[in-house]
């Protein structure tokens, strides 16, 4: 959170070694707007066929 509590930072990090040769890091900022929320995300762990 920024000092200002109007913007949130945050890294993401990805490790698939089937497709990545090294974990995949992202960073980005969700900016405050008033009357707006974030809502979940309900990612689901995808299982797919092993090569």
């Amino acid at each position: 959170m920024s000092e200002d509590e109007t913007r949130l930072d945050y890294e993401l990090t990805s490790t698939d070694p089937a497709v990545f040769l090294s974990p995949s890091v992202r960073t980005a900022s969700w900016v405050w707007m008033p009357g707006v929320e974030i809502e979940p995300f309900e990612c689901m762990l995808w299982e797919g066929a092993e090569d």
